[in-house]
């Protein structure tokens, strides 16, 4: 079986923000056009697929819309995750 790859590369000036591992709260505030909301997708997909089998790694996505979210998902999290054959969310 050939091993599933998953882009979650970061930028150069992304890394600084989410350098690989998960704090115990973390909070980025940043203006529009930072690359923040990819940045943050990639990097909650990563500490997702890290995270030990039987210990979830929760994780809380806010946004002052829920329009957003859904958005967010379609356009971040839905395309990085298919390789794994998630195409939908619930």
């Amino acid at each position: 079986m050939n091993p599933i790859r998953i882009d979650v590369a970061l930028l150069p000036h992304q890394v600084p923000v989410f350098q690989w591992r998960a704090p115990q709260i973390s909070v980025y505030v940043k203006g529009r056009r930072a690359g923040g909301t990819h940045g943050a997708a990639k990097t909650a997909v990563r500490w997702a697929l890290q995270s030990p089998i039987g210990q979830p790694l929760k994780q809380l996505w806010v946004d002052i819309k829920h329009g957003n979210i859904t958005k967010y998902l379609k356009r971040f999290f839905l395309p990085a995750l298919r390789p794994l054959g998630v195409n939908a969310y619930h």
